[in-house]
Formats: structure tokens, sequence, C-alpha cells
């Protein structure tokens, strides 16, 4: 863990920036924006695309920042994920929280400004699953699949 605090408002910057995961985070707002464009018709309101894949790719990375935190112990145990901003120390998990709460509002007050209520309910509920369902689901998953093989060898013998 670093514990050096002179780290530069670029390095932490940078930090704040690998936290939204933008390669992961791009993804979900190319689908946002390949859904909008679909249901568009004819004509599609080029700024309305704007800030609907602007919303989507927030939206993506305040999830992920929440599920960084929940699992900034595991993620400090394995050498893909050890450097990540928050087992390596370059941020703290209560300025991660912030962070994460501040890009949520602003993904969320975009899309409310430039989309409709079904939309922001929608993207509030798929942060909400992904963030506190799936990413504690994970190790319970994990744990049953790891646990049928040993089951069966037990029911075998």
């Amino acid at each position: 863990m670093q514990t050096d605090l002179t780290i530069s408002r670029g390095q932490i910057a940078k930090a704040y920036w690998e936290l939204l995961k933008p390669r992961l985070s791009m993804l979900v707002a190319f689908s946002c924006a390949f859904g909008f464009v679909l249901s568009s018709g004819s004509s599609v309101d080029w700024l309305r695309l704007t800030m609907v894949t602007i919303g989507g790719f927030l939206l993506s990375g305040a999830s992920v920042t929440v599920n960084q935190i929940l699992e900034q112990k595991e993620d400090g145990l394995m050498s893909r994920t050890i450097n990540r901003p928050l087992p390596s120390g370059r941020l703290n998990a209560s300025s991660a929280a912030f962070f994460a709460v501040v890009v949520m509002a602003s993904s969320l007050v975009l899309l409310a400004a430039t989309t409709n209520w079904l939309t922001v309910g929608l993207s509030v509920l798929s942060m909400i699953l992904y963030s506190f369902v799936y990413t504690p689901l994970k190790k319970v998953v994990l744990l049953l699949f790891l646990s049928v093989p040993s089951l069966e060898r037990f029911h075998l013998s």
C-alpha cells in the first residue's frame, strides 16, 4: 500500500479516472447510444444522444466505483487488481464513495434533464442491482460453484 502523501494532482486525477473503468464504462455508454439510436426511428436528436451516452458512461462509472469500494480487500489480494486506486492506497474508500455519489448524481441529473423518469428509474435500478446485488452475490456463487465438486466427491465416496 502506497503511503506517500506527495502524490501529484495529475496522479490523483488519474486514480479517479481509473475508478471509472473507462473501457468498461465506454462499452456501457455505447450500448446506451445504440439503444437510443434504434429507438429514435428516422430522426436522431444528436444532443440528446450525446447526453444519454455521457449519462450512461457516468452511471456505469459510479457503479464500478462502488464495486471497487466493496471489493477493495479482495482486490488487494490479487495480482491482477492490486494496483487499482483503492488497494494501492492512491485513494481511500471515503474519497471514492464521495466520488461515486457525485458521478452518480451528475449522471442522474443529466438523464433527468434530457430523457424521462422511466430512464432515470431504470438507471437507478441498474446501479442498485450491479452494486448491491451482483457484487455481493459473486462471492456466494463462487462458493457454491467451488462446493459442488466437493459435495459430489463426498456423495460418491
